[in-house]
């Protein structure tokens, strides 16, 4: 009987227990839900996780990670109270922030906050890096618009001053002529008919000059890389290389700038062809 009266008490005990766990899962499950739809995910002050709203597409992001950078508009939304957070940003009918930014694009930057808060040295961080070239300009005006602009990532020097020539003779397969590239000195970006790269073998003939000017080597396929690599001059005899001069060369995004020296010799050009970066 005595065992029997225990058994009982012991299976009232469980169900208590049982129901009151069931109650707190059921209290914490309506809370959180409350929060995913509200965006007021908290789980400790420096830890708490926001729900945003970018362009139509729901991202997670901690406190932490969204005011990594100081004096951003992404970290003075966060910051500030949720009265006067209402004032300084958007939101959307469920009281989610509402940032009005390609999603795609936002996310790359958001990862890239996320993995250097994750590192926590603040001094290494310098740009945030398009996802591709291709939309850099559109990624950098995000970039302004959230306070983020010295975090855009610089194009090399040359990418922005540099020579040009257009001029068609020195294409390869045009003939020789009495041309020299004397005067063509420092970064030079070869456009239109005269081609936009130097050609990577020996040519058969001039191309405005009586030697020729090839590039022996590779060009960059990354976007602002630079490669060096050899300027070979053909001579009147076709040897290829009688001589050469180091040269470099800088993929700028969709065109490719070439470092020149003065020729050893006169009449010298470097020859040029059209070529597909993508």
């Amino acid at each position: 009987m005595v065992s029997l009266i225990k058994t009982l008490q012991f299976a009232v005990v469980l169900h208590i227990v049982r129901g009151a766990l069931f109650n707190k899962s059921q209290t914490m499950s309506s809370s959180l839900s409350m929060m995913k739809q509200t965006g007021n995910f908290h789980t400790s002050h420096n830890n708490e996780v926001f729900l945003l709203n970018v362009g139509g597409e729901l991202m997670y992001a901690t406190r932490d990670t969204l005011t990594y950078i100081p004096n951003t508009v992404l970290s003075s939304v966060i910051l500030s109270t949720t009265e006067n957070r209402s004032k300084l940003i958007q939101h959307d009918e469920n009281g989610r922030i509402f940032i009005d930014l390609p999603p795609i694009l936002f996310k790359h930057a958001l990862e890239q906050l996320r993995r250097w808060k994750n590192r926590g040295n603040i001094s290494a961080d310098r740009e945030i890096l398009p996802p591709s070239w291709h939309v850099k300009n559109e990624f950098d005006e995000m970039l302004i618009s959230l306070g983020l602009a010295k975090y855009r990532q610089n194009l090399p020097i040359e990418c922005t001053l540099y020579n040009v020539s257009d001029d068609p003779s020195r294409h390869v397969g045009t003939g020789g002529g009495t041309l020299c590239d004397r005067d063509l000195v420092g970064w030079t970006r070869f456009i239109d008919r005269a081609g936009n790269v130097i050609v990577r073998q020996a040519p058969g003939i001039g191309c405005g000059g009586q030697k020729s000017g090839w590039l022996l080597g590779t060009y960059p396929t990354e976007p602002w890389t630079t490669t060096l690599s050899t300027l070979c001059y053909t001579d009147e005899m076709r040897i290829p290389c009688r001589a050469w001069t180091p040269i470099r060369t800088t993929h700028c995004g969709s065109f490719l700038v070439f470092e020149l020296r003065s020729p050893p010799f006169c009449p010298a050009r470097v020859c040029t062809d059209d070529y597909n970066l993508n």
